[in-house]
């Protein structure tokens, strides 16, 4: 009995302190401030978006950003949890916050579609959109998430549509249309001006409403 109560302290001691050399590796940031777990998570969308889901490593990350890999694994047990964290912001953040602004509008479905359209485009929320799509091609976990979120945002859209009349079929083919539009935007528009932004997308709702 007493030597199982020592080998119970030694793991818990062995657990804190590991947990104390976590602590101290992330605080060394080269004169940095300590990074967040947004910090690491942006970090990591952005090497999607410019170089790929197999760019998205550990290591080169935490050369990137100046620091050791212990700030990391403060934040994240390993890799896949950092994938999993970057699909639920695509989906709360990107998605999940846009549609729930929008519902809470009291606006026309035209009026609101416009307001979405405008906010995701002129605030790049559909940054991401892309290289997400991208990296299903080679993940099965990945495509099952987008394929759910594309679901989510085909059937917003197409709840404004149904909301102004028009038949179940003609609103679900411009919902796939409108979305369409919206994760090709920045592929075939280079940097757009606010105003030419907008025009786009009052011309987009017309063909949709009209």
């Amino acid at each position: 009995m007493l030597h199982n109560a020592s080998s119970a302290k030694v793991k818990v001691a062995q657990r804190n302190d590991k947990t104390e050399r976590v602590k101290k590796m992330s605080r060394k940031t080269n004169g940095r401030v300590h990074l967040t777990k947004e910090d690491w998570l942006h970090a990591a969308l952005e090497e999607l978006n410019s170089s790929g889901i197999d760019a998205v490593k550990v290591l080169p990350l935490a050369k990137k950003l100046g620091v050791t890999r212990g700030s990391f694994y403060w934040h994240f047990k390993d890799r896949e949890e950092l994938l999993r964290a970057m699909l639920a912001y695509w989906e709360e953040v990107l998605t999940d916050s846009v549609i729930g602004q929008a519902m809470t509008s009291t606006d026309t479905p035209q009026q609101q579609l416009e307001n979405v359209l405008s906010n995701v485009l002129l605030n790049r929320q559909n940054r991401y959109d892309t290289a997400i799509a991208a990296w299903t091609m080679s993940n099965r976990s990945a495509a099952k998430h987008y394929a759910k979120v594309i679901r989510k945002r085909l059937r917003f859209i197409a709840s404004l549509m149904l909301e102004a009349g028009q038949p179940q079929e003609v609103a679900d083919f411009r919902a796939r249309m409108l979305l369409g539009f919206v994760v090709s935007y920045k592929v075939h528009t280079s940097r757009p001006t606010r105003e030419k932004c907008l025009e786009d997308v009052r011309l987009c709702s017309q063909l949709a409403f009209g």
